[in-house]
């Protein structure tokens, strides 16, 4: 009998105690932001940009990667929503704001990165702007791209979303798997500069970080658990 007291001491002790709890990242960036803030304001006060952006790279590392994305619920300029859980893909998460110089290019190249990952991953573009605004950008972009807003002005943005701007700013770029973590986060998203330059680490770590979509959420799909995870540097 005691081996099977001992099994079934086991089993309750994990019932007890989860061993797999999900963190998920607003929750993370309420625990470490405000830590983060102040000492990334000190570093740039005094000029020290190389800590300020390695600072950065530690909280993304050791707080917010393979964090879960609670469920978005993200406006279209049709009136309808999307909500990021119903999304089968893994997906993009860029945000931007009109205020923010509108390079033609860039939009070109999102358009373009959205055509070559069509049907494998989706891309969402949140502008920090009133439907109107953002109405009037939709043209430039393919209609496979998810233009979503939020406008605070309006009162109707969750806190969710208004964690989104008000932790990195724009332009940013999430990148989400299919299982709803972080992957990575680039809160400099320039694409368009990132190919005018491919010497730069920029281009390199973002289509690492595609691939890396595609490759976890192919394990996925197949049951396989998997803990790659590429150290991208920003």
């Amino acid at each position: 009998m005691r081996p099977l007291f001992t099994i079934l001491s086991f089993g309750y002790a994990l019932l007890a105690f989860p061993q797999d709890s999900k963190v998920y990242f607003d929750d993370a960036l309420t625990q470490h932001l405000p830590s983060y803030n102040i000492q990334s304001k000190i570093a740039i006060n005094n000029y020290d940009f190389k800590q300020a952006d390695s600072l950065f790279s530690l909280l993304l590392k050791n707080h917010l990667k393979n964090t879960y994305i609670p469920n978005l619920k993200l406006n279209k300029i049709s009136g309808e929503t999307i909500e990021t859980d119903s999304l089968k893909n893994p997906f993009l998460l860029i945000t931007k704001a009109s205020w923010n110089l509108q390079d033609k290019r860039e939009i070109r190249a999102i358009n373009d990165m959205a055509e070559l990952y069509k049907g494998q991953i989706d891309v969402i573009v949140l502008y920090w702007d009133s439907k109107k605004v953002v109405k009037s950008l939709e043209k430039q972009y393919n209609d496979i791209i998810h233009l979503v807003y939020s406008d605070e002005s309006e009162n109707k943005s969750s806190y969710l979303i208004k964690t989104f701007k008000h932790s990195f700013g724009v332009p940013a770029c999430f990148f989400i798997s299919g299982t709803k973590q972080l992957v990575d986060l680039n809160k400099k998203f320039e694409l368009y500069q990132e190919i005018s330059n491919p010497k730069s680490s920029g281009i390199a770590s973002t289509y690492r970080n595609l691939a890396l979509l595609l490759f976890k959420n192919e394990m996925s799909k197949k049951g396989t658990i998997t803990t790659l995870d590429e150290d991208t540097s920003h």
